[in-house]
């Protein structure tokens, strides 16, 4: 081999050394630098329902924290499966997030659904929200006895609004079928949509949750709510199992379990970004601001940061209480 081959070889190979080099701190530079843009999260309901409330009330303090914009989308449909599909379907990349509810995810799943469970990893069970009997202001009900009397002597006659596929729609026909009671379903797809026909008097009375019929304010009034105890929100409202008792009818403490979701294969991939996204989300939350919102709304009653390990087992027991029901979300 010649001197001038030799020198060329050697110049090469230290091209090639510093080639690699420069790539190296680029792909560190692009690591270090997420998010290096927008992040999408979909909502897999209507505009103006408590999810989605949830996550723009949120979204503006997320954003501060990130310091990219949150491009917040609806994709409604086939009580949830539409959103969830088209996030399932995105990639785990860190720049798609969901939010979401139970009881239907692990509905959606049920009825067969191309996505697992272990699918999502829930960073944070952000509500708990329970169950809420609620009528319009002007309805003549004032107890859930009244109510219950009113359905009874007018058998086919009341009109009841809910989400088919929530722990609403469960209760309900808990008690209903419990006390042999003939009512009129009406579904919608999204809380936002029932919370306008019942403050439109398009129904006589919804099944929904607690937290999130405050939005109607004076427009509406909660007749029960499910749990052990009154629900500061609305201090009237009775304890569920309280009013059913002369009955000898007991429901589930069942409530809405909203929630903010990645993929579960993200903290594997991308441990950073898995760490970036539950960081400021949790400084999110706890933003004054946020925690102010929150109070005037009422929303701060339900509103909670558990993190990913407890999150994810309030989600698996929710799971286990669907197919504990399943002939009834099998069967809408």
């Amino acid at each position: 081999m010649s001197r001038q081959e030799g020198w060329w070889r050697q110049a090469l190979a230290v091209g090639l050394v510093c080639a690699a080099i420069v790539l190296a701190q680029a792909g560190m530079a692009v690591a270090q630098s997420y998010p290096a843009h927008e992040i999408e999260v979909i909502i897999p309901f209507d505009a103006g329902g408590s999810v989605d409330r949830m996550i723009r009330a949120l979204a503006p303090y997320w954003e501060q924290e990130l310091g990219v914009p949150l491009v917040l989308q609806n994709y409604s449909g086939a009580q949830g499966q539409v959103g969830f599909e088209r996030f399932y379907r995105t990639r785990p990349d860190g720049y798609t997030i969901m939010v979401g509810t139970e009881p239907y995810l692990s509905a959606s799943i049920l009825r067969g659904a191309s996505y697992e469970l272990d699918d999502f990893d829930i960073l944070n069970v952000q509500q708990f929200d329970p169950v809420a009997i609620t009528v319009p202001a002007s309805s003549p009900y004032r107890t859930l006895a009244d109510l219950l009397e009113a359905i009874r002597a007018n058998p086919g006659r009341l009109a009841w609004g809910v989400e088919p596929g929530g722990w609403d729609y469960v209760v309900g026909n808990l008690i209903f079928d419990a006390l042999g009671l003939d009512v009129i379903e009406v579904f919608y797809d999204g809380g936002g949509p029932l919370r306008v026909a019942l403050m439109g008097e398009q129904i006589d009375f919804s099944l929904g949750s607690a937290a999130g019929d405050m939005a109607m304010g004076d427009r509406a009034r909660v007749l029960a709510v499910s749990g052990t105890k009154p629900f500061p929100g609305w201090p009237e409202a009775e304890v569920l199992n309280e009013a059913l008792a002369p009955y000898g009818v007991t429901v589930p403490n069942l409530g809405s379990v909203r929630f903010v979701a990645v993929h579960a294969s993200l903290k594997e991939k991308y441990p950073d970004r898995y760490q970036t996204l539950l960081r400021t989300y949790e400084a999110a939350l706890s933003n004054p601001k946020f925690i102010e919102r929150s109070k005037e709304s009422g929303v701060e009653l339900v509103t909670q940061f558990v993190g990913p390990e407890e999150s994810n087992a309030q989600v698996r027991d929710a799971n286990a209480v669907v197919n504990q029901f399943k002939e009834m979300f099998l069967g809408q």
